[in-house]
């Protein structure tokens, strides 16, 4: 097998990138943790300072940052294949153990911790487009942007009769004789209890996401999104060889066109009272917002890295970047002792904002942890024992003084 990095050749920018969508992914993840309301499509009964949080989180944030770790994960696999490629060896079998663990990590993250895990799409996906990495960058981009917005709008279209659908006499009916409703309910999202007694819920839930969510949403719209992350490293996009000037108009164009794509969206969708059918029907902006944002935010941390600007905070975001897979699984065991009965259990006890500041917290944690640790380790704690699994060998983890 082809020996291993030790962690020295790294593109600055996607580490960087990287940090600032595990930041981003925390105030996304963290509603399914700390509520029972589905602050995922409406704001409920929000009002005032916490209407207006909510607002920006799901402007800025809603669908944006797993996005952006969609088109790096693509990255990742032209740049984690190329020197096998260019020496003729047998990349797939390299590379593909790699996502054979990945899958494993997020099957236990799934069943274990929490439902929400992406990392099981993501192996199953990967594995998919892995065998596209050869193309050019031009091919890649067209096929990937036609995949991502070809099937948005299937996917909308779906989604809206759906919508039409539950709204229907027939389907209340139909609830109404199957007797559905009858009785005493078992509610497989209850998250109060021991781990013990979550664990029926939480894995008949991550079942369902995977048989439903991944064939249908995350291998069509994240792999679309991987083949224009592989056209973007390609390019030099990642590597900052594009021209100034290319980058800040990627960056005003992207967040401009995103943002006000967004608004439009969410107005539409509240001027009809936040009902999931009008939901459905103005979705499409909110779709068509998303690559846009990825662009600019991707655009302005390479800006930003090619800077000398706060040096300081960026070191931290790489940091933690670099330990990305240790910091999401992080996360989502912060959010489950907090939240769930096998902590805290401070579900549904908070206000948006003041759940809106456990992100926040977290990212200062994260970010001074992962720096410190750097300073011993070459990798992070998981990332280390997935690269151990993945090269079937015992690699050095301290940094020799």
């Amino acid at each position: 097998m082809e020996q291993p990095r030790l962690g020295t050749e790294r593109i600055n920018s996607i580490d960087l990138i990287r940090g600032i969508a595990i930041c981003g992914l925390a105030p996304i993840n963290i509603l399914d943790f700390a509520s029972p309301d589905d602050y995922y499509l409406t704001p409920g009964d929000l009002r005032g300072s916490d209407l207006g949080l909510w607002v920006a989180v799901f402007i800025f944030g809603m669908g944006k940052f797993i996005s952006l770790f969609s088109v790096l994960f693509g990255a990742g696999i032209v740049l984690q294949t190329q020197r096998s490629d260019l020496a003729g060896k047998d990349t797939a079998r390299r590379y593909l153990p790699r996502l054979a663990w990945l899958f494993l990590f997020g099957m236990l993250h799934a069943y274990l911790i929490w439902y929400g895990d992406i990392l099981v799409g993501y192996a199953i996906t990967g594995f998919l487009v892995f065998w596209f990495r050869k193309w050019s960058a031009g091919r890649l981009l067209t096929v990937g942007g036609l995949i991502y917005v070809g099937y948005s709008l299937l996917l909308i279209a779906a989604i809206t009769c759906l919508a039409i659908f539950v709204e229907s006499d027939e389907f209340w009916n139909l609830l109404s004789e199957s007797g559905a409703g009858d009785g005493e309910e078992w509610d497989p999202t209850d998250p109060t209890g021991t781990w013990l007694q979550q664990l029926p819920g939480r894995s008949l839930i991550a079942l369902c996401v995977q048989i439903i969510a991944i064939p249908f949403l995350i291998i069509p719209i994240n792999g679309g999104l991987m083949l224009i992350g592989m056209a973007a490293l390609k390019s030099g996009f990642f590597e900052g060889s594009w021209k100034p000037s290319r980058y800040r108009l990627t960056l005003f164009l992207g967040l401009g066109l995103g943002l006000c794509l967004s608004a439009i969206g969410l107005i539409l969708t509240a001027m009809g009272g936040w009902e999931f059918r009008t939901f459905t029907l103005h979705s499409g902006w909110l779709m068509a917002a998303t690559p846009l944002l990825v662009c600019g935010y991707a655009a302005a941390a390479v800006l930003w890295s090619r800077a000398s600007i706060l040096g300081w905070l960026q070191n931290g975001f790489r940091a933690l970047g670099r330990m990305a897979f240790t910091n999401y699984i992080g996360q989502s065991v912060i959010f489950h002792l907090l939240f769930y009965g096998t902590g805290f259990g401070l579900r549904g006890q908070l206000s948006f904002t003041m759940v809106m500041l456990v992100p926040l917290a977290v990212w200062v944690f994260q970010i001074i942890a992962s720096t410190l640790w750097f300073r011993v380790f070459r990798f992070g704690p998981l990332e280390w024992i997935w690269r151990c699994l993945t090269y079937r060998t015992w690699l050095p983890i301290r940094i020799l003084p």
